[in-house]
């Protein structure tokens, strides 16, 4: 929820698209106290690419995966595995073009090779080692970003704030930031 609120404060015209979006969708929900139903969330096309391009950029596990390439890469079963962090997968310039450029339209452009986008993604890493809280996740995220952005105008305390990624266990903000939040007016 970090970066998606830094990113959408960044971008007003992607977040005045998803709250376009929430109040064709939702009109009983505008009073900003009627939650934003889960079994809803799944049609908030916009929003949802929001969080995996954020998730894509500055991926939760990113440097905390338990096996790692050694820096030389390997081969494994006859594949070339690079000495790199999982989370430099998310930039590959091969899968998604302008890779550092956060863009969540990308997810929806139907001319985009959306199935290997999808197979580079390791936001809650892969396979059988995936972050098994993935969808409890998703679900909480969407359903806490739509509900303050049907009832709050999020905006930076510091419109000018550039971040960049510090690495931790987590990738996370390399800095610490304020946000200002107004009640929208129905």
């Amino acid at each position: 929820m970090n970066w998606m609120t830094y990113y959408l404060s960044k971008n007003p015209s992607v977040k005045t698209r998803i709250i376009q979006q929430l109040e064709e969708m939702f009109p009983e929900n505008l009073d900003g106290f009627t939650p934003v139903p889960f079994a809803k969330l799944q049609h908030l096309s916009l929003l949802e690419a929001t969080e995996i391009e954020c998730l894509r950029l500055h991926p939760p596990i990113g440097y905390a995966m338990p096996r790692m390439t050694p820096a030389s890469g390997a081969v494994i079963c006859g594949t070339f595995i690079p000495g790199v962090p999982a989370a430099i997968i998310g930039r590959n310039p091969a899968v998604y073009r302008d890779p550092d450029t956060w863009h969540p339209d990308r997810w929806l452009d139907e001319k985009a090779d959306l199935s290997t986008m999808k197979l580079c993604f390791l936001g809650f890493g892969y396979g059988s080692r995936q972050c098994i809280g993935r969808n409890v996740a998703n679900q909480f995220v969407m359903k806490m970003m739509a509900t303050l952005l049907l009832k709050y105008d999020i905006q930076l305390e510091d419109p000018n704030l550039i971040l960049g990624s510090k690495e931790f266990t987590i990738i996370k903000p390399d800095k610490t930031y304020n946000v200002i939040l107004r009640p929208r007016k129905p």
